[in-house]
């Protein structure tokens, strides 16, 4: 090996021959001391560049081996730093008013306590509390404590109210909108000013001006609904049938060549059967409520029925029979007949003619000019009879219907 080595060399040295020779120390650790390292064969210490700064560097057969001296810490490939001796390892090593943290006895107070309050230690303890005239949480912020001006509603002016601790208007956020609102002896009162209409604790709106009160108001083609006058046949008659306004009142019929109830419905009529059953007029006293002779129309309507006619003294019996079955003596109740129309009488609900009349002893009289409409009435059970009153006096209706 070693005569291989040398023929290596002078080969190399033959052929630098217009250059400096080189002569190689080495080709592995074994041809160095055992304190060197062959570094590009060469001889070379290895602890050159390999330790961080205030390391120490040892060699130990070609090997470089970093330490950090005595009272030196750290990473010795990286630094190595003045080892500082723990001043504490627990609370009891440091002063009353420090405490142990890392080692150190340090003030504990650091960064425990919220604005503008004050710490104390306490064998060791940190203790927050806010300082005279302060409040709050002296973990988190202590604010500068503000004197009530109230604790109780007397204790403000009369337009104002204690709320919270303090004299303020009691009025903000209790009103609905468009609402006014005044405190009197320290509560508030919601109001709609005028010419608004609502609840003045959610809103008030705009008040419209009613067209009518009373159909008397309106067209005689019109009737007073929800103080507006509005065609009075909408949704009043059935199919098929036609409606004709008269007097503020609608009045349904079947047209020619139909048949049925034009409050339900008319139907093509069928020719005439020689055995096909007759119909015949059904009354029906409501004795729930008495109304007046205008709700009373309405009334028998809105049940799929009209208000009573009388064209016979068999009819006359039916409805005596009726009024019996329910038991009610010395009351009275409204037919349809009426004089609107230049003093005649006439059945409402048909429209003809009144022919079979039943009057009381001296009726109609129509007193004061203003008695349009038929009532059945009875005094001192003396027997019903007919009687012209005030169409807004209160009866009950007897409404009619037909069946086969």
């Amino acid at each position: 090996m070693l005569i291989l080595f040398v023929l290596l060399c002078l080969v190399a040295a033959i052929r630098g021959q217009g250059n400096s020779v080189f002569i190689p120390q080495c080709a592995n650790n074994d041809h160095c001391p055992l304190d060197h390292a062959c570094v590009a064969q060469r001889c070379e210490d290895p602890c050159v560049g390999t330790c961080g700064s205030n390391s120490t560097c040892h060699v130990r057969f070609h090997i470089p081996s970093c330490a950090c001296p005595s009272g030196y810490t750290g990473d010795p490939l990286t630094a190595c730093f003045p080892q500082v001796q723990p001043q504490c390892t627990a609370n009891d090593h440091c002063p009353l008013d420090r405490a142990c943290v890392g080692q150190r006895c340090d003030d504990p107070c650091v960064g425990v306590c919220g604005s503008n309050s004050t710490c104390q230690v306490r064998f060791h303890i940190p203790s927050c509390v806010c300082p005279s005239g302060y409040t709050g949480d002296p973990l988190t912020a202590c604010f500068p404590q503000v004197q009530p001006q109230c604790t109780a509603n007397d204790h403000c002016p009369l337009d104002r109210a204690c709320v919270g601790q303090r004299c303020d208007d009691p009025c903000v956020g209790v009103c609905g909108s468009n609402s006014t609102c005044q405190v009197r002896f320290h509560i508030p009162s919601c109001v709609c000013p005028s010419g608004y209409t609502g609840d003045p604790l959610i809103a008030c709106f705009p008040q419209v001006q009613p067209q009518c009160t009373a159909n008397d108001h309106c067209p005689l083609d019109r009737a007073c609904v929800g103080q507006r006058c509005e065609d009075s046949c909408v949704g009043a008659c059935g199919s098929n049938s036609t409606c004709q306004v008269r007097f503020h009142i609608p009045s349904c019929a079947c047209p020619s060549g139909y048949t049925g109830d034009p409050f339900t419905a008319c139907l093509p009529q069928d020719p005439p059967e020689s055995c096909s059953p007759p119909t015949r007029k059904v009354y029906r006293v409501h004795s729930a409520q008495k109304i007046n002779w205008y709700s009373a129309v309405l009334h028998c309507l809105s049940i799929g029925e009209r208000l009573a006619s009388i064209t016979s003294k068999e009819e006359m019996n039916l409805i005596k029979e009726e009024i019996s079955r329910t038991g009610i003596r010395n009351d009275q109740f409204w037919t349809s007949g009426n004089s609107f129309v230049l003093g005649k009488w006439t059945w409402f609900s048909t429209g003809l003619p009144i022919t079979f009349v039943d009057w009381g002893a001296g009726e109609p009289n129509n007193i004061n000019n203003n008695e349009k409409c038929v009532q059945y009435h009875e005094r001192n059970r003396t027997g019903y009879v007919w009687n012209d009153v005030t169409c807004v006096g209160l009866s009950y209706p007897i409404c009619e219907h037909f069946e086969k």
